[in-house]
């Protein structure tokens, strides 16, 4: 209604401003959604490039990776070879040595040894030159049972083995400690009371001359006893002959180096024989110490 009184000119501007705000809102409209869509490829632009990003970032990573993984398959494998490469090096070094010259015995050395020669402990002990040195190693052990049979003064032998192709055996003698009187000779007697078969040639004055015994315990027995005196006492003494009495079987005579006599029991030699240098150096003449019942010294009868 209001519309009727205006007049043509006027309608025509209300028409315009109309088409003009018209015009505007459509502009504003376009304009926004413009600066929507140039948000939009800005933020897909932007969310495009971290992933190039990531992408190059997990080929470099493993790009560096790899040679860390070849190198632990590398170490595995080596881990997995090495006892298979040590045994077959092991296997061929042997294999190599017992088809060489160093597999067979070639030397035997002797040491310790005073009265039998290097060839004749050699022959005894059963060890064989130019055989397998396994072989022989396996007759180590029999060497000192096959030295003690043959030969009475072998106390001990011990065999070691040098690399590649060597035994050493080491021979401990038993000592000479008396002599025994058979007959019209003299035969050595060791430290064990053991008795040797060959006749002496040479008389060390040193060792006393044992006499009149039958027995060879007792002669062991003997020698146990004698061993117990003191260095300076042994060498006093010059025989000791068994002169058993009704009353004693073991009834002794030590014929003394200064010219006395000693009258003692087998089993008081350690016990009583001690006390002699004191008695002899109160002994006015020589004469006969008597320890059987208890320990006196009286001259010799006169004859």
């Amino acid at each position: 209604m209001a519309d009727d009184h205006l007049t043509p000119w006027q309608k025509e501007n209300q028409k315009y401003q109309k088409l003009q705000k018209e015009k505007a809102k459509a502009e504003k409209l376009k304009a926004k959604q413009s600066k929507k869509t140039v948000e939009t490829v800005i933020s897909e632009s932007e969310t495009e490039k971290p992933a190039d990003e990531v992408e190059n970032t997990a080929r470099e990573s493993m790009l560096s990776t790899l040679p860390k993984i070849k190198k632990e398959k590398r170490i595995q494998l080596l881990k997995k070879l090495t006892p298979l490469i040590i045994f077959f090096v092991i296997a061929f070094t042997i294999t190599v040595f017992f088809l060489s010259p160093f597999s067979k015995l070639e030397t035997i050395e002797v040491s310790g040894n005073q009265n039998e020669s290097n060839a004749a402990i050699i022959k005894a002990s059963k060890l064989t030159l130019g055989e397998s040195i396994l072989a022989e190693r396996k007759k180590m052990d029999q060497v000192q049972a096959n030295l003690q049979k043959a030969f009475k003064r072998v106390n001990t032998a011990t065999v070691t083995y040098s690399f590649p192709n060597r035994f050493i055996i080491k021979v401990k003698e038993k000592q000479e400690l008396a002599y025994v009187q058979d007959n019209d000779s003299l035969k050595v007697v060791l430290d064990d009371g053991t008795i040797l078969d060959d006749k002496v040639e040479t008389q060390n004055e040193n060792y006393p001359v044992i006499k009149s015994f039958k027995s060879t315990k007792k002669i062991e027995k003997l020698v146990a006893q004698y061993q117990k005196l003191s260095e300076e006492l042994r060498s006093q003494i010059k025989l000791i002959e068994l002169t058993p009495t009704n009353a004693n079987s073991d009834f002794l005579t030590l014929t003394m180096s200064d010219g006395n006599q000693v009258k003692i029991t087998l089993e008081d030699i350690d016990d009583r024989l001690k006390y002699y240098p004191e008695v002899a150096s109160q002994m006015t003449e020589k004469g006969i110490v008597d320890m059987e019942a208890g320990i006196y010294s009286y001259p010799y009868p006169e004859s």
